[in-house]
This record gives structure tokens, sequence and C-alpha cells, in this order.
């Protein structure tokens, strides 16, 4: 049976999952190669023409230097939160709203989320006079609120900077600008490492930061309905 997994995206990536924009999340590795303290220095690279087919079930990607296979069987200092199959739900930032008109003997209660405001219109209007007042964070959101739902089909090692205009646009970064034209690489660029670094703590910025090229987690997902056993 998969995995099921909460994982956390803020309301503008949100909205690119909900526009069919992004497929792709870059996660930092807590454990970087050149400090997991096992003696080697690692130089992580992908197992891709490197490894026999039979061997690639096992590893993901080996080290350059000592030729370890850091391997996806949850013993390894490298393994990734994520991986293949595992099935995720989206938390986002929320409220719950439990209304009840008494002129009209109803009760009505669920769920709104902050990266969808078209549907504000459709609630009571007790809930639109106190939509955005006390929005709750996603790392609170519990999974029965979760209304959207991901199956990871790929992990694997990069260097963050490695990354190209076609990545930028799978990690959600849209193609246009306000006036319809299109973006530039490199302005797509300076967008994510805003949209990068806005997640790391400034006194991580020599290690962690865009500039300090850190390797990351790639993990690719495809939209997925609500597994039954969750129901």
């Amino acid at each position: 049976m998969s995995r099921v997994l909460p994982i956390l995206f803020n309301t503008d990536m949100v909205r690119a999952i909900l526009e069919g924009r992004k497929s792709v999340t870059r996660r930092l590795m807590k454990i970087q190669p050149w400090d997991n303290g096992d003696g080697c220095k690692h130089e992580i690279i992908s197992y891709h023409d490197m490894l026999p087919q039979f061997y690639k079930e096992d590893f993901s990607f080996v080290c350059r230097k000592c030729g370890l296979g850091i391997g996806m069987d949850g013993k390894s200092c490298f393994n990734p939160q994520y991986k293949p199959g595992d099935i995720l739900y989206v938390r986002e930032t929320w409220n719950h709203y439990n209304y009840d008109n008494l002129n009209k003997g109803e009760h009505r209660e669920g769920y709104f989320y902050k990266a969808s405001p078209e549907l504000k219109s459709t609630l009571p209007d007790y809930v639109q006079f106190h939509w955005g007042e006390k929005w709750k964070p996603s790392i609170h959101m519990p999974k029965e609120a979760a209304r959207i739902w991901l199956r990871v089909t790929d992990v694997r090692v990069e260097r963050l900077n490695r990354m190209l205009e076609l990545d930028f646009q799978k990690e959600g970064i849209s193609l246009y600008k306000d006036d319809m034209t299109e973006k530039t690489e490199i302005e797509m660029e300076y967008e994510f490492e805003d949209l990068w670094n806005s997640t790391i703590k400034k006194s991580d910025f020599d290690r962690y930061g865009w500039d300090a090229n850190p390797y990351v987690w790639v993990i690719e997902f495809e939209r997925f309905e609500k597994p039954q056993e969750v129901e």
C-alpha cells in the first residue's frame, strides 16, 4: 500500500498546481553530501546511464568518489522524505466554517482556502463576511481538509543551480508577465531565486540559499484523486 504523507505549499504554488502549471517541487536535502560525517565528502551523481538496469530499483544515485549507492530503503542518511508511489495531500492556508442559519433551519460546515478566492461567492453570507479574517497556517491543516492530492512519480538529486527555463516553468513560475509578454530565462531564474530564498533562514543563506547552490531533492508529481482508503 502506498504511503500517504502531507506536503506544504504556499498560496502561489497551490494556485500553480490548481492551474496545471506546477508538476515539480525542490526540497532542501536536510543532510548535505559534504557534511554527512561518514568520512567521505560525497559528490552525488544521478544513476542514469551509470548503473545497470537491475540496480536502478535499489539506488537512485551514487557517489562519484567512493561508489556508494545512496539507497531509497529508509536506511541511508540521504533517504528522501518522499519516494515514487507516495500519495501526498497538500497542506495550504485554510479555514473551517461551521454555520447555522436559524431562520432557515439549516446547518452548513466545510473548508475554504486562501488560494481560491473565486470560491468566496459560493459560501454563505456569514462566511463571506469573515473571509480571510483569521487564516489558519498550512502546517495546521488536517488531512480531512485537504482538497489537492498528488502522486510522486520520480525523485532525484540535483544541484539547485542546475535549473533551466523548462525547470522554472515546471516549478510553477509563469512564462508570461502581466502584460502577457514572455519572460526571459534570467527573469524566471530571479523569480525562482526569490521564492527559494524566502524558504531559507537568513542565517543559513551561505549554506542553503540560491547562491550556495545546495543539493536538493527534485520531486516530480501528478494530480491524483483522493484515495478510497483515506475516505
